[in-house]
């Protein structure tokens, strides 16, 4: 991952109120083809043919948080997590019969925005 935390009072130093506000920028990548660890060797080696973006998830956040104490703040963030999950084929495994999703890609997108009060000990 990736994430810049970055206090507005660059902006201005002498306002009181920038001082309190944080810009908060996060990437973050996952590549589940590395995660994934099965007992059998042949559908490990189908799910390593799945490259590029197939088997990935993207997140994307935006954050402001503001600060009415050190350990008490408010935290308003905007997201979007873009997945492209590849499922290999399993018709050499089950005689043409494959089931779910298998031989397919899936583009399973999240969307959000969320408030939260934080008081933290």
């Amino acid at each position: 991952f990736l994430e810049a935390d970055v206090p507005l009072s660059v902006l201005s130093m002498d306002s009181k109120i920038l001082r309190k506000i944080w810009l908060i920028g996060k990437y973050d990548f996952i590549n589940v083809d590395k995660q994934i660890q099965l007992q059998d060797a042949t559908m490990n080696a189908m799910f390593e043919k799945n490259i590029g973006n197939e088997n990935s998830i993207k997140l994307y956040s935006l954050a402001l948080r503001y600060y009415f104490m050190p350990n008490v703040f408010m935290l308003i963030e905007a997201g979007k997590q873009d997945n492209m999950i590849g499922y290999p084929p399993l018709d050499d495994l089950t005689g043409g019969e494959a089931s779910g999703a298998a031989g397919r890609v899936l583009n399973v997108d999240a969307d959000w925005i969320m408030a939260m009060f934080v008081l933290a000990f």
